[in-house]
């Protein structure tokens, strides 16, 4: 998806320390949200819903927009905030800056691997202490920027991997992040399977018609209800050998509750969201070897012309499905019950 901040970044040059280490122990949970840069009031909400996992842009574009000089303001409060709210980050590497690619758009990758990797170092070393789940790039292969998966493993991939391995033996390599091409997952990891710890993708589905249903979700995971034009991912871990040897993660799924302007036919009511994030839940409940789930996305982007995908509205009101997931987390189960269409679901 798009991905937007919803914060001003205010850009800090420093050199000062590193965010406080807090003291890992990574929760056994598997849910989590796509939140981009956080605010401490939208870590909040995480943190009151029982979430325990954030998917956010670690954008380079961000943090080093010169080179040389590094801004490491915003992120420095991101991480301590997180930490004190004991929301466990999954930090998305995406994002080249113009300086590195040519001044090109921030979907293609470095001309030089050097400042790619030199990117990767310095910021596994600041927060190596506070970040062990560490995405490499995102959705490449729907970025008509990445021109193969063969361009991807060499020149984003097996740099990011390398340095994060060197730097931290806890650090997780969460690749490659895709889009929707099942084949192009397996000719990445048939490749480079040895340099992923955790195989990520997004689920985003939808029936011949347009719509995106929990069938059509669910298919695409493990492809028993109906036929796909590409394999389900499933099958693909499994040529490629690794079906329940590496965690799988679900990295972005959802269904907006308003168009926001675009032409789609995914759009669904709030409280058909809510339902809905219920029913997937518990069919992902029941496939074992799906690991986590992000869903799509904490808050509303206000812009004109973006769907609203949150489960927050933009003021930060909660739509139903911030209570159905709140009720799906260990501890608040049997606290909320969803009635649609005459239908009673019980948590």
């Amino acid at each position: 998806m798009v991905r937007l901040s919803y914060i001003a970044l205010f850009l800090i040059v420093t050199s000062g320390a590193a965010p406080t280490k807090r003291e890992l122990s990574v929760p056994n949970s598997s849910y989590g949200i796509n939140a981009h840069v956080p605010t401490d009031a939208e870590l909040a909400n995480i943190q009151a819903a029982g979430i325990a996992w954030a998917r956010v842009d670690f954008s380079w574009n961000r943090i080093q927009p010169t080179r040389g000089i590094f801004e490491w303001g915003t992120y420095d409060t991101l991480v301590e905030n997180a930490n004190a709210r004991n929301v466990f980050l999954h930090a998305m590497l995406v994002h080249a800056p113009q300086w590195a690619n040519g001044g090109r758009g921030p979907g293609y990758p470095a001309k030089e691997s050097s400042d790619w990797k030199n990117f990767v170092r310095a910021v596994v070393n600041r927060y190596k202490r506070s970040i062990k789940y560490w995405g490499i790039w995102n959705e490449p292969d729907i970025a008509s920027e990445i021109a193969s998966p063969a361009m991807y493993v060499k020149e984003i991939l097996i740099p990011a991997a390398e340095v994060i391995h060197e730097l931290d033996a806890e650090g997780k390599v969460c690749a490659p992040e895709l889009g929707r091409k099942s084949n192009w997952l397996f000719e990445v990891l048939n490749v480079a399977k040895d340099y992923v710890d955790v195989i990520t993708a997004n689920n985003y589905e939808v029936e011949p018609d347009g719509r995106r249903t929990v069938r059509s979700i669910m298919n695409k995971f493990d492809g028993r209800r109906s036929s796909l034009q590409e394999p389900s991912y499933k099958s693909v871990l499994q040529r490629a050998g690794v079906f329940r040897l590496k965690p799988f993660w679900c990295t972005e799924t959802g269904w907006p509750t308003n168009s926001g302007g675009e032409n789609r036919r995914d759009v669904v009511s709030e409280q058909d969201q809510a339902r809905l994030y219920v029913d997937l839940l518990k069919q992902i409940h029941n496939h074992n070897w799906i690991d986590k789930v992000f869903f799509y996305e904490l808050r509303d982007d206000p812009t004109y012309g973006v769907a609203k995908w949150g489960i927050l509205r933009a003021d930060l009101s909660e739509k139903p499905a911030y209570h159905a997931y709140r009720s799906y987390m260990p501890g608040f189960r049997t606290s909320f019950t969803l009635k649609f269409h005459k239908i009673v679901y019980t948590l």
